[in-house]
């Protein structure tokens, strides 16, 4: 006879384990994953019937919640510590009374959400990074193929965290803050990663998978200064897969060095490449299925092969169980 496997959540609310005092009333708890520039977050849906969430229960903004998901008597999956920023009550004669509460991951804390103004001299976009996450008491990973050099860079009014996905965008890698950690990683490092599992067909709740055009220009041309010669040349890069007609993207601003236009003509086709196949994949529960993680899909036809994982909603629910939605695109 096979197993039942029963899902569960565990959960401390500032500090204090409530699973035991939440279980009756909890509908559903989420928890949402992301892999570039964004905050993981939670949504817990509560019955409030007895109007308690209203009154003694009522929850305050900045209450700190640990939640972490699996199934009875296996590993779990630690979704981390959130902040809870988002209270709403809602009811009617029909559903009855709720209250949703949503919380942010805590590492996004209010330094790297502040606005600042400042001038980067004489610097490399790796000291960037990590200046940035020292400012914030944080660590850095920082994992590039290239380590472009600025004579000056600005961050003018911005969030740190708005700034570092700027700059993930601009120069081919994506940012992830986890833990205490931010991770700088280049896009091109994705292709030499192996899946850390393989999804089938046959495991699958739903899927959708798409196919689409991608790149409506066949090249790209950047503006960069040489310093040797003191003078503003173009750097011209061909592309393939193009449409007949299409003309080349022209990317006005201006950059310091060679080195730095190729790699900024590398993050644009990262851009459009990204979009080509994409596609979402539901499932049932699994700890092991995290943002960020490049899978193999199999059963899938001319769509098998590894895709990266960049968003994933896990939700437990009193009827639904656990089921886990992905968001993925092809490596």
């Amino acid at each position: 006879m096979e197993k039942i496997r029963i899902p569960v959540w565990n959960m401390l609310w500032n500090g204090k384990n409530v699973t035991d005092y939440l279980t009756p009333y909890v509908l559903s708890v989420t928890y949402e994953d992301v892999y570039h520039g964004e905050s993981d977050t939670i949504e817990i849906t509560i019955e409030n019937r007895d109007l308690r969430w209203l009154q003694s229960w009522y929850p305050e903004k900045g209450d700190t919640v640990v939640l972490n998901i699996g199934y009875k008597g296996e590993p779990h999956l630690p979704c981390g510590e959130f902040e809870i920023d988002e209270i709403e009550f809602s009811g009617s004669r029909t559903s009855g009374d709720t209250v949703h509460l949503r919380g942010i991951a805590t590492q996004f804390k209010k330094s790297i959400r502040e606005k600042r103004t400042i001038a980067y001299e004489n610097t490399t976009l790796s000291k960037i990074v990590k200046l940035i996450a020292e400012r914030n008491g944080m660590n850095a990973v920082i994992e590039l193929d290239a380590d472009p050099t600025f004579k000056r860079i600005d961050q003018k009014q911005k969030a740190d965290l708005t700034f570092l996905r700027e700059l993930a965008e601009k120069y081919n890698a994506s940012v992830k803050v986890q833990g205490n950690t931010v991770y700088f990683i280049s896009n091109d490092r994705l292709k030499d990663r192996k899946p850390a599992l393989t999804i089938e067909r046959k495991d699958v709740i739903s899927y959708s998978l798409r196919d689409k055009t991608h790149n409506i220009y066949k090249g790209i041309i950047i503006a960069y200064h040489d310093p040797k010669t003191k003078k503003l040349l173009k750097y011209k890069e061909d592309w393939t897969g193009y449409k007949a007609g299409a003309d080349y993207l022209k990317i006005n601003e201006k950059v310091e060095s060679l080195e730095e236009a190729k790699i900024r003509a590398r993050a644009e086709r990262h851009k459009y490449d990204s979009k080509e196949k994409t596609g979402r994949i539901t499932m049932p529960g699994n700890s092991q299925i995290m943002a960020g993680l490049v899978v193999a899909l199999n059963g899938f036809g001319l769509m098998n092969g590894n895709w990266l994982i960049e968003r994933t909603r896990h939700t437990i629910s009193r009827a639904g169980g656990w089921i886990v939605e992905m968001e993925v695109r092809k490596v």
